[in-house]
């Protein structure tokens, strides 16, 4: 289920407040633009100006025992559904064929009856199938909404206590392309996520225990 794991750098990108604090603000840096891979190494491990680090999507995707959790959640939901909806349609498909068995022979009354019938029960199935395919979208909107949210107020807590201003998400063919392993935060953040999962459920998955 790709969008569950898909973190778009407009819904991670956080700034995380500087405070009062002279480490992060100076007269000598506000106003200097940063320009140049190398320029930016410098200010940021120097403690000055803008600091910013990413994630990696796809390794948090991998780690982070809860969304695992939720995708296997949803691929059970999925399946139920198409249950579901192939229970109606066999339904449907042995009603038209039942119907079919001598209706030439019948009195017209009751081949529009039948067909009255039919007609029925088409429409109930069809709204069956839009209730059932808004069911698995709001199922998958409530996951999606829940993960990121999640995963954002982690990545916010870390920046803070960390100095960050910023956290960027990179994702394979969008948004940040590249990113210096030194500004990842992808494992503490997971690990943060996971211990939170683990603390609340009680689950030892990938833990090793």
């Amino acid at each position: 289920m790709k969008k569950i794991l898909l973190l778009t750098a407009a819904a991670m990108t956080l700034m995380a407040s500087c405070g009062d604090s002279d480490e992060n603000t100076s007269e000598g840096t506000a106003e200097q633009p940063v320009t140049g891979r190398d320029t930016v190494r410098e200010v940021v491990h120097s403690g000055e100006g803008v600091r910013i680090a990413f994630i990696d999507n796809e390794i948090l995707g991998q780690k982070y025992v809860k969304l695992k959790k939720l995708e296997q959640s949803y691929v059970e939901k999925q399946k139920e559904i198409q249950m579901k909806l192939q229970q109606l349609q066999a339904d449907l498909v042995a009603y038209s064929q039942k119907a079919q068995e001598g209706f030439e022979l019948l009195p017209k009354s009751e081949q529009e009856k039948i067909l009255r019938e039919m007609e029925r029960r088409q429409l109930n199935a069809q709204q069956q199938q839009e209730r059932l395919q808004g069911e698995l979208m709001e199922f998958e909107t409530k996951m999606l909404t829940t993960h990121i949210k999640e995963v954002m107020t982690a990545a916010e807590t870390y920046a803070k206590d960390h100095g960050y201003d910023f956290v960027l998400v990179k994702e394979a063919g969008q948004g940040l392309l590249y990113g210096n392993a030194s500004y990842d935060i992808t494992e503490p953040v997971v690990e943060m996520l996971n211990e939170q999962y683990r603390s609340m459920t009680g689950d030892t998955s990938g833990t090793g225990e």
